[in-house]
């Protein structure tokens, strides 16, 4: 059973904020993103915890390109990893 689940965002100037826990989100083992913006890029992090241990998982967005047809839409699935991790 997952003690500690939260989704934090770390934006390109360093500031670092809760985007979203165990507690409050749907579905809180994926993040998504749609209509990815430029506030959207920099460094996502999973931390998750239980009864095993701690761990965290991170991923770093960044857009190459921009086209005018593309629908942006990013998933990050970290926390599945992490999940993994903690319960091995």
């Amino acid at each position: 059973m997952i003690q500690y689940l939260h989704w934090y965002h770390e934006d390109i100037y360093g500031e670092k904020r809760l985007l979203k826990t165990s507690k409050n989100a749907n579905d809180p083992y994926l993040h998504t993103i749609y209509g990815l913006k430029d506030t959207d890029l920099g460094r996502y992090v999973c931390i998750i915890e239980n009864v095993v241990g701690k761990t965290e998982c991170a991923a770093y967005v960044n857009v190459v390109s921009k086209s005018a047809t593309a629908k942006p839409l990013l998933m990050v699935m970290l926390s599945l990893i992490a999940v993994a991790a903690v319960t091995a």
